[in-house]
């Protein structure tokens, strides 16, 4: 599907505000959340592409993304695509638990559907608005070209990962670990 249609079906489904949602996770990938290195905008720091005020330009760009962040779930209640008593059970269940819901009865594979519907739709939404985003900051001279797309490669990267964590963990039946988890460094009671 093409993404000019992939937005305008967002929007038709009441869903154009889930890309904040999505976005969340983008602005926590900036310097000082999550890792060693502060996420993927923070290592870029750490290895000289951009600098902390850059760096702090980008978080706050981002950070506005989600002011308006809504629940991808609220909105398909409310546009009767699903009931609040299957919202409540998807949250309960936790990602990845879409098909254990449609098996069980819980939601149907329409549903189901439009669940993957508005995910897709939120992500191509959010690649749009943080394309937005840092493109402003290239214009405003903030940033370099070259360095908006080294934070592009870094943030995609991260999501990479992340998706494919829970892809591993959907095959091998194991709760996804997040990619930038370490393992304790504290002495073992032994």
């Amino acid at each position: 599907m093409k993404r000019s249609t992939i937005i305008r079906t967002a929007a038709g489904m009441g869903i154009a505000a889930v890309l904040l949602t999505t976005v969340t996770g983008v602005a926590n990938a900036a310097p000082g959340n999550g890792g060693p290195n502060g996420g993927p905008v923070g290592s870029l720091v750490q290895n000289g592409t951009i600098t902390r005020a850059q760096a702090d330009a980008v978080k706050t760009a981002l950070e506005a993304l989600k002011a308006g962040k809504t629940d991808k779930l609220a909105s398909l209640v409310s546009n009767g695509t699903i009931t609040q008593a299957q919202a409540d059970a998807i949250k309960a269940a936790g990602k990845g638990s879409v098909p254990t819901l449609v098996s069980n009865g819980t939601i149907t594979q329409s549903q189901a559907a439009a669940l993957k519907a508005a995910h897709d739709a939120a992500y191509a939404a959010q690649e749009a608005a943080r394309d937005a985003a840092l493109n402003g900051l290239v214009s405003s001279g903030t940033l370099t070209s070259t360095q908006a797309d080294a934070i592009n490669t870094a943030i995609e990267a991260k999501q990479e990962a992340k998706q494919a964590a829970r892809q591993g963990a959907r095959q091998n039946g194991t709760p996804p670990v997040r990619p930038s988890a370490r393992p304790s460094t504290a002495p073992s009671a032994s």
